[in-house]
């Protein structure tokens, strides 16, 4: 998680390589995807979403990685989950 929210590239696919729980959540319910996308890293966004990590799952607050940025001007990772089925 804290290679997602932190923005640490190889880290994230290091972990992916080494098959980590890629939908495993934090306390409040967010996941690597979401830190990631809300964070900023395109990179790391696309890395989890290519290695099967799920766009769908909700926070405690009922709140998904699409729904945490949608208005938060991040184009390019709204369109990268869009792709993948986000909703």
């Amino acid at each position: 998680m804290i290679a997602s929210k932190e923005g640490h590239t190889e880290i994230a696919s290091l972990l992916v390589f080494m098959k980590v729980e890629l939908n495993a959540k934090t306390r409040n319910g967010h996941t690597a995807l979401m830190m990631a996308s809300y964070n900023r890293y395109p990179r790391i966004v696309k890395i989890l979403l290519d290695a099967g990590a799920n766009p769908n799952l909700v926070t405690n607050e009922g709140h998904t990685a699409l729904s945490e940025i949608l208005f938060s001007e991040r184009e390019e990772i709204v369109r990268l989950l869009m792709e993948k089925g986000a909703k």
